[in-house]
């Protein structure tokens, strides 16, 4: 009979664990990552939704390629901002460097509570 007890007691604080969790999203859960393309680069817009204030850091890496798809340059940028609460923050990824294609890939982000 103790042995069920504790099994009930155990389960009912996983459930009410899991629950908390489920109400209180990640600091990630909160951010939307809006991108737009553009003539010299990519604009990303970071929306927050939630009612807590965040700092969140991103970066991508820029690659540039001549007429004949030689990479010319290839490089790793980053940007950290806050962003406030159902606010948004726009970063430029710049192709500024490349006088022929270009690429902005490996975009990474995270955003944790402030």
């Amino acid at each position: 009979m103790r042995k069920a007890l504790a099994f009930f007691l155990a389960l009912a604080g996983v459930v009410i664990f899991s629950r908390a969790e489920a109400a209180d999203p990640t600091a990630n859960d909160c951010v939307t990552l809006l991108r737009s393309t553009h003539e010299l680069g990519v604009s990303f817009e970071a929306v927050n939704k939630c009612d807590r204030p965040l700092a969140c850091a991103m970066s991508w890496t820029v690659q540039c390629e001549s007429p004949s798809g030689k990479i010319t340059y290839r490089g790793r940028s980053e940007a950290k901002f806050p962003l406030a609460s159902d606010e948004s923050h726009e970063t430029f990824a710049s192709a500024e460097k490349c006088t022929s294609s270009w690429d902005i890939a490996d975009v990474s982000w995270s955003c944790v509570k402030k």
